[in-house]
C-alpha cells in the first residue's frame, strides 16, 4: 500500500523576499535608532515606524513602506520605477508623518529609499499605475 503524504501549505516566494527585506532595513539603519514593525494585514502600506534616537528618543518619527527584490533593474538614469498603488499614495500623503519608501535589493545586501511624497504617476496600458523613483541613495554594510 503506497502511502501519500498530505499536501503542506507552500510559502510563497515574495513572503520571503518580503521578510528578508524588513530585516535588510532593520540591519542598515542606525543600532540607536527604534524601529517598530508594524506587521499584519492591516498596515495599509506602512510597514515601520521609524524614531531617530541617539543616548535619548528624541520624537522624530518617520513611517516606512519595504519593498524587496532579488535584484533590482536600474534605469539607465541610475532610477528604479517601483510601482505603488494609487490608494496607497493617498494614503501616504493624508499620513501627517513622513513616510519612506525602501527598495531593498536582496542581492547586494543594499536598500535604497525616496521621500513617499516624491511618488508621481503615469500613464501605462489604459490605467494610471502608480510608480514611485527611487534614487541610488543607498545605507550599505
Amino acid at each position: 500500500m503506497v502511502s501519500m503524504a498530505p499536501e503542506l501549505p507552500r510559502r510563497p516566494e515574495q513572503h520571503v523576499i518580503g521578510d528578508a527585506a524588513m530585516v535588510l532595513v532593520e540591519s542598515l539603519l542606525p543600532k540607536d535608532w527604534v524601529v517598530r514593525r508594524q506587521d499584519g494585514h492591516g498596515d495599509y502600506g506602512i510597514d515601520l515606524e521609524v524614531e531617530m534616537a541617539g543616548p535619548t528618543v528624541t520624537g522624530d518619527i518617520f513611517k516606512a513602506q519595504v519593498r524587496g527584490h532579488r535584484n533590482i533593474a536600474w534605469a539607465t538614469d541610475e532610477t528604479y520605477a517601483q510601482r505603488v498603488r494609487a490608494s496607497t499614495l493617498t494614503y501616504w500623503r493624508a499620513t501627517p508623518l513622513p513616510v519612506v519608501l525602501f527598495a531593498c535589493d536582496l542581492d547586494r545586501g543594499e536598500a535604497y529609499w525616496e521621500m513617499g511624497t516624491q511618488c508621481r504617476c503615469f500613464w501605462s496600458h489604459f490605467f494610471w499605475q502608480e510608480t514611485a523613483v527611487v534614487l541610488p541613495y543607498f545605507f550599505c554594510h
